[in-house]
């Protein structure tokens, strides 16, 4: 498999990300901050994390949360770590060529993980996010075989129909390993938590066994959940019944739930799809499986009434005609958002080092910066170096970020020591490096740059610097902006250090 397309890559980047928390010790302010700089390399992942952490499944937090680097210090390094993760993983396969089969095992994926957070909470088992991913990623050893291995996936479906066997026993002969086993194998090498590893064994007993660990909780569970899907979308409705109560039979000791519930929680996760549609991006209207669920919802519909369950076409709801909203400037929506949580954080117990990381990712989103960095002066105020920040190349950049405050016309000292801004919108035009020092020179390339002292009680203590690769470092909304963000920095300097 390291050999085909792109997985290469991307499995670096969530080992990246997992790769960050080795143990619960390494949970700190640094930690944190090199996670949300993970995270917010990636755009998309960044958007959809963050529509997911206000979504439902964190329901104390709905609509609260506008940066990454909140998220992490309400949540959670581990929570964050594994919802960042978990979406990638479901981003990457779902984004492949073989469409039909891996878009619709990619909505039974999330399908049974809606599931599973409800069956947790029905039985009040707690830990609904994490159950959540185990349902969502129990079956990516399949998705990768669909991906990567679209002929050997063909094999599987053929012999499963005329062997009639499983697809795990077919998988096996096929291609000598399970669905089931690739998976584990493929997400052990991603360094994910053994629990969640191990949550995608199959359950092949007639009987699960009574939980009694975490990891047998949510074993159990995303069995319970994916087989439940299965049933949804695989039996018909003379055979369902039964189907269903084999299901409650098996799994009686570890997930308590009458055959009459089951499809209760169908119906359930059926409702909630429309919901969360902006998570994920699936074609509803060409997945069997939801053809299937609105077919089940009719039926269970009134007479005379229609099931609440639609396919909407691009054009809206049953080839309804939708207006275009009003444009708006979507990074200035943005970074009006983060301001009101700003000013929350400012207002709450967090701390500094929170609010300044929380203020520059407000930076380096809404203004699109390459880089962005937080320096700050040493206490003989002859040396200011960078701290922390978000961007290209910002781990290795910010041991080399540092310069001594002496008089001279490079302005970087200027900045400083005048307490002024200083913003270079075309660095390739003649004449405008004349002025950046050499050391600048060596270890940055940029087109644009700005430069914003932090001055508390006339004295300069501090450094807001920003690149891009574009000319043009801010236009004059912007400007205004950047200055808010600033006035926010030195406030929280003042009243939390």
């Amino acid at each position: 498999m390291r050999h085909k397309g792109d997985l290469p890559a991307f499995s670096q980047h969530v080992i990246e990300i997992n790769k960050k928390l080795s143990s619960l010790q390494t949970i700190n302010f640094s930690s944190a901050g090199e996670l949300a700089n993970v995270i917010l390399k990636d755009i998309s992942l960044t958007n959809r994390l963050l529509k997911v952490v206000n979504s439902a499944f964190y329901g104390n937090l709905s609509g609260r949360v506008t940066t990454i680097s909140r998220a992490v210090f309400l949540l959670g390094f581990e929570k964050v770590r594994m919802a960042a993760a978990s979406l990638m993983i479901f981003d990457h396969l779902q984004n492949k060529s073989q469409a039909s089969d891996l878009k619709d095992a990619a909505l039974s994926s999330f399908f049974s993980a809606v599931i599973a957070k409800d069956v947790s909470e029905n039985l009040m088992f707690g830990n609904t996010e994490e159950v959540f991913i185990c349902a969502l990623i129990h079956n990516v050893g399949k998705h990768l075989v669909i991906c990567y291995f679209p002929e050997e996936y063909n094999e599987i479906k053929n012999m499963m129909a005329v062997k009639e066997i499983d697809e795990q026993s077919a998988s096996r002969e096929v291609l000598g390993i399970s669905y089931s086993e690739l998976g584990m194998g493929i997400t052990k090498t991603w360094n994910f938590p053994e629990k969640i590893i191990e949550s995608m064994d199959i359950i092949r007993d007639k009987q699960a066994k009574a939980s009694e660990t975490e990891a047998d909780v949510l074993r159990n569970i995303a069995n319970y959940a994916n087989e439940l899907c299965s049933i949804t979308a695989e039996t018909d409705e003379m055979k369902r019944e039964e189907a269903l109560q084999e299901l409650s039979e098996k799994y009686k000791l570890s997930v308590s739930l009458p055959a009459n519930r089951t499809m209760s929680l169908v119906e359930g996760a059926a409702g909630k799809i429309d919901r969360y549609m902006d998570m994920i991006k699936i074609d509803k209207a060409n997945s069997p499986l939801m053809r299937r669920l609105i077919s089940y919802r009719e039926e269970k519909a009134a007479p005379g009434k229609t099931s609440p369950l639609r396919i909407m076409n691009k054009a809206g709801e049953e080839g309804g005609y939708v207006p275009e909203a009003a444009t708006v400037d979507p990074h200035l929506e943005m970074i009006k958002n983060c301001l009101l949580e700003i000013n929350e954080a400012l207002q709450a117990e967090s701390s500094l080092g929170d609010t300044i990381y929380m203020i520059l990712e407000t930076m380096y989103r809404g203004f699109e910066f390459n880089r962005v960095l937080f320096c700050m002066m040493n206490q003989s105020r002859t040396k200011m170096a960078a701290r922390f920040g978000f961007g290209e190349n910002v781990d290795e950049l910010i041991g080399q970020f540092e310069f001594r405050i002496v008089r001279s016309s490079d302005i970087f000292s200027v900045a400083v020591m005048r307490m002024r801004d200083f913003q270079i919108d075309d660095l390739t035009a003649p004449g405008a490096r004349a002025n950046l020092p050499d050391w600048y020179l060596k270890n940055i390339s940029a087109v644009s740059l700005l430069l914003y002292p932090l001055i508390v009680k006339d004295k300069c203590i501090g450094l807001f610097y920003a690149d891009k690769k574009v000319r043009g470092i801010l236009n004059e909304d912007e400007f205004d902006y950047m200055n808010i963000l600033r006035n926010k920095a030195v406030w929280a300097i003042l009243h939390k250090h």
